[in-house]
């Protein structure tokens, strides 16, 4: 009894869990999706590598050393701190193509 008991429990564990990835999955990314969260979707990714692109050195803001602070910041907390890099017109860009993956 205790093993079927155990079983329902953890099928019933895996069913939650795919559930909810399955709605993590469909949630819309924003400026306030933390970077690494976008970064996790490919198309997601390609956004933040072509939008964010370093004009002066073909750098994207994964070549950046100091990624793995930033990562789990948004995009709108990042900006404050690097105000030349994450520009308002480049967030506005950004917010479009991601906007555009949704619609998709």
């Amino acid at each position: 009894m205790k093993k079927i008991v155990t079983a329902s429990l953890f099928a019933m564990s895996v069913s939650l869990g795919f559930a909810g990835q399955a709605f993590s999955q469909t949630k819309p990314l924003t400026l306030d999706t933390p970077i690494e969260q976008i970064a996790a979707n490919p198309e997601g990714k390609k956004v933040l590598e072509a939008d964010l692109k370093n004009p002066k050195t073909g750098r994207s803001i994964f070549d950046n050393p100091m990624y793995e602070q930033f990562k789990s910041m948004s995009l709108k907390q990042l900006q404050p701190m690097a105000p030349k890099a994450v520009t308002d017109e480049r967030l506005e860009k950004v917010a479009e193509d991601l906007a555009k993956l949704q619609a998709q």
